[in-house]
């Protein structure tokens, strides 16, 4: 009890604290106003139109925490992928693993509401269709567009579980395309050379185009091409002789042609086809003891590279007819995504069987041949009543979604049964009861997966008054899921198994937002979030582990679980629109949460739901000021506390405690803060810019609970620097840039294969880039 009321009154404390703040700044807006009024003309801060609430409207005017990012902030911020929207946007963590399956996973965390297993938590978009996994098998992960020729980036968070449904549970992720125009031609280029410290260079060229090429019809079309180099060289262990110098480069491709036609003022049909194709040399993960961050030397010593290829093809259709006073909309799509990734699995295998992870010679090596597939057909039917002003507006939909996923797993060890007799004086059938499988594998797992949807949904808005507006919405979904699941080899149950799971959930949403004036909003909201659940199988190799927990057998499935979502926050403008203030506080409840428990035995996890409430709050603050005609200042700041509201205790074996942190990785504080100065140079406009962000150290580990590992330590804050001068002319953009100016390397993952190992991985950040960006639109 004392621990929760100490996390209460901070609770308290930081929402008093952000409320201060906000008033502070207000307080400083005055005297920004009156400085500026003799320029009340002059340039103020743009306004951004998203589409969060299926409706384009002003940002200031939509009543829930919604972070938007158009391309030309994209590009000024240097921002090259998701990953790097992550630092700038509060109450967003982005993940990934360091781990041995090859090209990290990435898992995304919206205020606490993270998970690396089962359904996603967060609701991945390009434009209408939905793209993220359920994480089944090692290797199972969400792609990301590249981030070239968007209009812009939406992060909605929270709950979105009334309008996008299941997988929006801690919230989503929109990628919005830009899209044909059927009056004016466009082109964009964008071109980049770029040098690591201690590492290879790195290039990238895009291109993008497009306008009328008829009466009524747009075309637009873009492709383009990123090499990032490597900085982590491979080598051998015992010699120190380099392998692979830049092991760990990576080349991305992508590329898209969307159609508009225009028939007449009511009808307008679209389609489009986007190809994206990703190559890893090697993940990013390097070993400890082989490494000097302080020097920029990174390492690997892996027997084995881990090369990957990430491919998918995302055709869609779309159709839009426009009423009196409302309108009808209709999108299709097909995503078709192949993934095949060969991590070394050596030091893994090695550590597991022979309680040493390093190969006594190369012939020992277990690589990984990991196959994944995805394919999922979407249909959504949207009719919307009424316009952004409009006292009353509506919206109301059917949605529908067949997911059908893939995971199959090889661990290629030609060699295990001569060193498994060696160390033991006995042959491994003898022992595991079945022989290697097809490509001399320990351990062969194929699954197949479907998921489907089939939803309706409404919601409704209503002006109660002029500047009072209530929002409600429900959602009601018919969620099913099913799998099938063979294993082979000694590693495998040699078997098979099957199994599903089915519900019916209802997500509703509803809302107070009041317009102070038309600068400034408060709102209040509560929201249900829903996540489907499973079912699952393991190897027998497992069962030892499982009278500690009370078990004879793991759980053949795992049920849905919920979030509740209370967020009260403000939308403010002053000073002639030259300073924005948004400001929200949260507190989100997770019922039933779908949690691993890990077995040490076999290094693995199976999933159950915990009894109780996960809970999760803290606050976002974002706020953007136009100190003068060219002075620019931005700054974001978030706090997540997300921990285990009630303890969590299988058999004999304590989960989680009261109190515990929800993951050892999770940091409560994040922060960012940019300046950029405008000035006239060689008769064109100059402008230098610096970006810092700042995430906090992550909770200390608590030896009470299942799998603590005194091994891994606390991971400690980062920080990171970058910094951009560039020359904006009528056609060109040339800039110089630095990233990771101040060359810093904290640990962003800390890990080794099993507790007791002795080799370590790490990931950080990439050491200092220098390059050039030229930029060219028309």
């Amino acid at each position: 009890m004392r621990l929760r009321s100490i996390r209460f009154r901070q609770f308290v404390h930081i929402g008093l604290s952000s409320g201060t703040a906000t008033l502070c700044l207000m307080s400083m807006t005055d005297a920004l106003a009156q400085s500026n009024s003799a320029t009340a003309g002059g340039p103020t801060l743009e306004e951004v139109v998203v589409t969060a609430e299926r409706q384009a409207e002003p940002l200031s005017k939509v009543p829930i925490s919604v972070a938007a990012f158009t391309q030309p902030e994209l590009e000024a911020r240097g921002v090259k992928s998701f990953e790097d929207i992550a630092p700038l946007t509060p109450g967003l963590t982005f993940d990934t693993t360091a781990d041995v399956t090859g090209p990290s996973r990435s898992f995304i965390d919206i205020r606490g509401i993270f998970s690396d297993v089962g359904a996603a938590t967060t609701g991945v978009y390009i434009d209408d269709t939905p793209i993220q996994v359920r994480n089944s098998g090692l290797t199972s992960t969400n792609v990301y567009p590249e981030i070239f020729d968007l209009e812009r980036v939406e992060v909605l968070r929270g709950p979105q579980g009334t309008l996008f449904g299941a997988g929006s549970e801690g919230g989503t992720v929109r990628f919005i395309s830009a899209q044909p125009s059927l009056t004016t031609y466009s082109l964009t280029a964008r071109s980049e050379l770029s040098f690591t410290q201690s590492g290879d260079s790195s290039y990238e060229a895009g291109v993008a185009g497009g306008g009328p090429i008829a009466d009524g019809i747009g075309l637009r079309g873009s492709l383009y091409y990123r090499h990032t180099g490597g900085w982590i060289d491979r080598v051998d262990p015992n010699t120190g002789i380099v392998l692979d110098p830049n092991a760990n480069t990576s080349d991305a491709y992508a590329g898209r042609l969307a159609l508009r036609f225009e028939p007449n003022e009511r009808l307008a049909l679209g389609a489009s086809l986007f190809a994206q194709k990703l190559e890893n040399g090697s993940s990013d993960v390097f070993w400890t003891s082989l490494s000097d961050p302080a020097k920029s030397q990174f390492t690997t010593g892996n027997i084995l590279n881990s090369p990957g290829e990430d491919k998918f093809v995302l055709p869609a259709v779309s159709a839009q007819y426009n009423f009196d006073g409302s309108t009808l909309y209709f999108t299709s799509s097909y995503l078709s995504r192949r993934t095949h990734v060969e991590p070394d699995f050596t030091q893994f295998v090695l550590d597991l069987i022979l309680g040493s992870p390093y190969a006594a010679s190369p012939v020992d090596y277990s690589r990984g041949l990991f196959d994944n597939k995805q394919d999922t057909w979407t249909a959504e039917l949207r009719w919307q009543y009424g316009s952004a002003d409009s006292r009353f507006r509506l919206v109301a939909g059917g949605f529908f979604q067949h997911m059908k996923q893939f995971s199959g797993e090889q661990v290629q060890t030609p060699n295990f049964p001569t060193y498994f007799y060696n160390a033991y004086g006995v042959d491994y059938i003898t022992v595991f009861g079945a022989p290697l499988a097809a490509n001399d594998s320990i351990s062969t797992e194929n699954i197949d997966t479907v998921d489907q949807q089939l939803a309706g949904y409404l919601q409704a808005d209503y002006r109660i008054f002029d500047r009072l507006r209530l929002t409600a919405g429900v959602r009601v979904s018919s969620v099913k899921f099913s799998f099938v699941d063979t294993q082979a080899g000694p590693f495998g149950s040699g078997g098979g198994t099957s199994g599903s799971q089915q519900s019916t959930p209802i997500t509703p949403r509803v809302g107070l937002s009041y317009e102070i004036n038309n600068g400034s909003m408060i709102y209040a909201s509560a929201a249900k979030g829903f996540r489907p659940g499973g079912a699952q199988e393991k190897p027998s190799i497992c069962d030892p582990d499982l009278p500690a927990f009370g078990l004879t057998s793991v759980p053949k499935t795992y049920e849905p679980d919920t979030v509740w979502s209370y967020e009260v926050g403000s939308k403010n403008k002053f000073a002639n629109n030259r300073v924005e203030i948004d400001a929200s506080l949260f507190l989100i409840d997770w019922n039933q949460r779908q949690t691993s428990v890990y077995m040490p035995t076999c290094a693995q996890f199976f999933l159950t739901n915990a009894p109780g409430v996960v809970r999760s709050k803290g606050f976002d603050l974002s706020a953007q000021v136009q100190l003068t005609d060219r002075l620019w200042v931005y700054g974001a700041a978030g706090y997540t506390d997300a921990y285990f509201k009630d303890a969590f205790v299988l058999g004999s074996s304590v989960i989680a405690a009261e109190g515990s942190p929800l993951a050892p990785n999770q940091r409560p504080w994040h922060a960012s803060v940019s300046g950029e100065y405008r000035f006239p140079a060689f008769g064109h406009k100059g402008y230098g810019r610096i970006d810092y962000q700042f995430a906090s150290a992550g909770p200390a580990p608590d030896p009470t609970i299942n799998g603590y590992d005194p091994d891994i330590p606390q991971l400690h804050s980062t920080s990171n620097v970058n910094a951009r001068l560039g020359l904006a002319m009528e056609r060109f953009d040339v800039s110089l840039f630095v990233k990771n100016a101040l060359n810093f390397h904290g640990y962003t993952q800390y890990s080794h294969d099993t507790i007791g190992s002795p080799l370590f991985y790490g990931i950080t950040s990439q050491p200092r880039n220098i390059g050039l960006t030229v930029n060219y639109r028309y």
